[in-house]
């Protein structure tokens, strides 16, 4: 498969794939935790409530959802917080530079294969 450009470049777009999805998983993560703590802390919320603020969180970043969930949680320790912070740069790097980044490498099978 990586000895043809166009499999290397299956490869690299496969790579992207699967970050992107796990990317995707941990902001679906991050919505989740805070649908069920806002149960768990808000029991006057009525059903109707709770599915528009399901809503509202799947549309959100993993910026924004990361803000929100500050507003719940005091994460203590400095190497959490630290990975947190560093995943953000990865996701956004990723949904918004790495083909930019990369243009002219991809264009070279060393490039396609680093």
């Amino acid at each position: 498969m990586l000895e043809t450009e166009e499999g290397q470049l299956n490869a690299v777009f496969a790579c992207f794939g699967s970050a992107a999805q796990h990317a995707q998983l941990f902001e679906e993560s991050l919505a989740k935790f805070l649908l069920v703590y806002n149960k768990i802390a808000n029991s006057t919320l009525s059903l109707q409530d709770l599915d528009m603020l399901e809503a509202k969180l799947q549309k959100k970043t993993m910026g924004s959802l990361l803000r929100e969930l500050s507003n719940y949680v005091t994460i203590q320790e400095e190497s959490v917080a630290r990975n947190l912070a560093e995943a953000l740069n990865l996701r956004n790097f990723l949904m918004h530079n790495f083909f930019i980044a990369r243009d002219q490498g991809l264009k070279s099978e060393e490039g396609r294969l680093s």
